[in-house]
């Protein structure tokens, strides 16, 4: 596959792996009225498919509350894309702003704004790009140990946007260690992540 068919159909995804769990993983430390925290570092890692291209990367990133509604993340991943024909490395630095506010008792709704840029490889040449992502979704904590989320995230590449769905939870082994797994689905890809993190 031609390496600017990868990025069309990768960037938007691995920008969403890597930067819609900054967001959406909700940690112990600055409480919130549901509990929730947005203050944490997390190291994940990533296997999934795009239009047939088998693609895995990793992922390092973090979170830190500013108030009591707004939130700053940061992150970096890196992404290796491979077909029959051809193959790509994307790697991704991004920045991004969330709101949070509770709803229910141990639930919140976050809305974020992310940018990221975007740099491929296949070997021959790069091509970097800018992307935009906006995030909305729910957090909630079930018991002290389980957490949930879920949500959609629409990202601009090149003003072409990709819209994606995803669904996880974390398990706290300890009172600041988590493990935790993640499914995201959109119309050409899918993705399954897990991750380690350690909570402030």
């Amino acid at each position: 596959m031609h390496i600017t068919r990868i990025v069309s159909f990768l960037r938007p995804l691995t920008l969403s792996v890597a930067l819609t769990a900054l967001p959406t993983t909700a940690l112990a430390g600055a409480s919130t009225a549901s509990d929730l925290s947005y203050t944490y570092v997390r190291l994940s890692a990533f296997k999934g498919e795009a239009d047939a291209i088998d693609i895995d990367g990793f992922a390092t990133d973090a979170s830190v509350s500013i108030s009591e509604q707004f939130y700053l993340t940061a992150g970096y991943a890196e992404t290796k894309a491979e077909s029959t024909y051809d193959y790509a490395d994307i790697d991704l630095v991004g920045f991004g702003i969330g709101f949070h506010a509770p709803i229910d008792n141990g639930i919140d709704f976050i809305a974020e704004f992310e940018y990221a840029d975007a740099k491929t490889n296949n070997g021959w040449n790069s091509v970097s790009d800018s992307a935009y992502g906006l995030n909305f979704g729910f957090r909630g904590m079930d018991t002290g140990a389980l957490e949930w989320r879920m949500g959609l995230q629409i990202v601009d590449v090149s003003s072409k946007a990709s819209t994606s769905g995803y669904i996880g939870a974390d398990y706290f082994v300890t009172d600041t260690i988590s493990l935790g797994l993640d499914y995201e689905k959109s119309k050409d890809s899918d993705a399954i992540s897990v991750n380690a993190r350690y909570n402030f």
